[in-house]
Formats: structure tokens, sequence, C-alpha cells
């Protein structure tokens, strides 16, 4: 990425920055004011212990394929069974994160139509209590 990297509009009258590295700087989001004067409350990502992500709803579902080192698959038990995983056209993932013992998840998209999501986090047994937040 060249230039001053990419800006978009946020609430108010401020405006969001990506910096990129060609700039000489690290990655991070800082405000830009009025004019665009720089602002000074740079917001710092920390580090995490552990990140999964689970595809909820892909456009494709293979029942069949075998996880691997690193990759978890759902493993049909019942092909009879109505409680199934169904494929869609979009796109669903639920991103955890741990810190120090603490997780947090958050559900990324939901895919086309409410039953899918709703189908598919009932059968990996997601308890939707415990979103932190539904990203859309």
């Amino acid at each position: 990425m060249k230039g001053r990297g990419i800006m978009g509009t946020a609430s108010g009258a401020s405006r969001l920055r990506v910096l990129g590295a060609d700039r000489g700087r690290r990655f991070g989001l800082s405000s830009v004011g009025a004019g665009g004067l720089p602002a000074y409350d740079r917001r710092v990502l920390t580090g995490v212990d552990r990140v999964e992500i689970t595809v909820v709803i892909d456009n494709f579902l293979d029942l069949l394929m075998a996880g691997e080192e690193g990759v978890a698959r759902y493993q049909t038990r019942d092909f009879a069974a109505p409680e199934q995983l169904v494929a869609e056209h979009g796109f669903s993932a639920l991103v955890s994160v741990e810190r120090d013992s603490d997780r947090h998840t958050v559900l990324y998209d939901a895919g086309l139509t409410p039953h899918a999501v709703a189908r598919n986090l009932d059968v990996l047994g997601v308890p939707v209590g415990d979103l932190r937040a539904i990203v859309i």
C-alpha cells in the first residue's frame, strides 16, 4: 500500500486512518481530527494466548472431509438425523480470543438467512448467550 493509507468515515467529524508500513510506522489506528491534524489517542493492540476460528456457514459443506493437524472438522454421527449442518450462500464465523484464561467470542457475519445461522450454531453446540458481539 503506497501513500497515506486507508481512510474511512467514522462518526462525527473525525476519520480513522490505517497507517502503512511504508511510512516507517507500525500498523495501528489513530484518529484524525478536524483539519486533518492528528489526535493523540493511539490504539494499541495487545497480544493474545489463543485465537480459534469456527466456520459456521459457508457456500459448501463436505461432511465426509477428514480433519488434519490443527483443523478439527464437524463429524456427522447419523446421516439420517435432521440435526445436520447446512450450507448456503454467504459466510459466518465464530472468532474466539483467549488471554490469561479470559475468553471472548464474536460472531462475524450471519450468512444469508437467520434459519441457517441459528441451526448451525445449535448443531455446533454454541451457547449464543456467551457471544460478546455480532459483527454484520
